[in-house]
């Protein structure tokens, strides 16, 4: 890398991005070897958990483990992998043969690079679950490597020592639906798609150009159309922040019919009794309308659209803790 060479450094915005398989279909349709490696054991407070991916190709990096401490280290050796298409384990920090790199955080990690060629069945088969939004487990090793549908449950990253192998779960990509066309709906799905989640935002009969925000669907149709199309299911949160409470009801009382994973709306406490007691005399099963987060978000922020959104994304990704890979 000719800034590297010549001692320019650049910003990390490689770390930003936690979600791998995008960019793992993008480089697979191009045709382009990948090395993925994957943090598998860590020794005392890592800064990353065990599962956590990096990808690298010839023209990308994605991902962090160390918040810089082994990055420019590790590719150098997924080079190496890349042009031999050979696999290899790395351990830095505590017991690391590299004496000079240590984490600051004084722990060790273990970490696997592997390459995977376009045509890699396991590869292919991630690339399926992924555009199918179907759970999965990621086996690999050095004398293994398959990926086959597995049961909506997390469970640990398993590693076995002899002969090498660890077991990676996949579940599908975190998806937010809000509904709403006031400046809280449109700060919550600027936070929500930089913060990894595919985002969606339904306006029925809203606007016709979308708004100008890069990477989010826009939706102008029925709550029903849009549920029908997008299939809810239990990796996809949705907001209301719409204010018109006989929309609001339609909205949640179609949301109630499938599969979901987090429903909230935006209102009082106070309110939030009366809608509740809407939805179980429209049909719905009092357990089910119980679930309804109103207000929606952690308590204690700030009122402001983006203070409020912050709040959502905070309370989403506590749902939605473990890594996905």
């Amino acid at each position: 890398d000719r800034r590297e060479d010549e001692g320019i450094k650049s910003w990390p915005f490689y770390g930003i991005i936690d979600v791998m398989r995008p960019a793992m279909h993008q480089l697979r349709n191009a045709n382009e070897r990948m090395v993925l490696a994957t943090l598998y054991n860590t020794d005392g407070p890592a800064p990353r958990a065990a599962g956590t991916q990096m990808l690298f190709s010839r023209a990308l990096r994605q991902g962090y483990f160390s918040g810089g401490c082994v990055e420019d280290d590790l590719a150098r050796h997924a080079a190496d992998v890349m042009a031999t298409g050979e696999s290899r384990q790395i351990r830095y920090g505590q017991g690391s043969p590299w004496w000079d790199i240590r984490l600051a955080c004084g722990s060790g990690i273990d970490i696997f690079l592997e390459a995977l060629d376009p045509d890699d069945a396991a590869l292919s088969a991630l690339m399926e679950f992924y555009a199918h939004r179907v759970p999965c487990l990621w086996q690999s090793g050095s004398q293994i490597r398959t990926c086959v549908a597995a049961p909506q449950k997390i469970p640990p990253t398993v590693i076995h020592s002899v002969p090498f192998q660890y077991t990676k779960y996949y579940e599908p990509t975190r998806r937010l639906i809000v509904f709403g066309d006031d400046p809280t709906a449109l700060s919550l799905v600027t936070s929500a798609k930089h913060s990894g989640f595919e985002t969606h935002l339904v306006t029925t009969n809203g606007p016709i150009e979308p708004p100008p925000i890069n990477g989010i669907s826009y939706h102008r149709s029925p709550a029903e159309t849009v549920f029908k199309a997008l299939q809810p299911d239990l990796w996809t949160a949705i907001v209301v922040t719409a204010h018109d409470t006989d929309l609001v009801e339609i909205i949640l009382k179609t949301a109630f019919q499938g599969p979901i994973g987090y429903l909230g709306a935006v209102g009082s406490i106070s309110r939030r009794a009366t809608q509740v007691g809407r939805l179980v005399a429209s049909g719905v099963t009092a357990s089910l309308a119980e679930q309804l987060r109103m207000p929606v978000g952690l308590a204690g922020m700030g009122k402001a659209p983006s203070e409020v959104a912050i709040s959502i994304m905070a309370e989403l990704m506590q749902r939605y803790s473990a890594p996905t890979g």
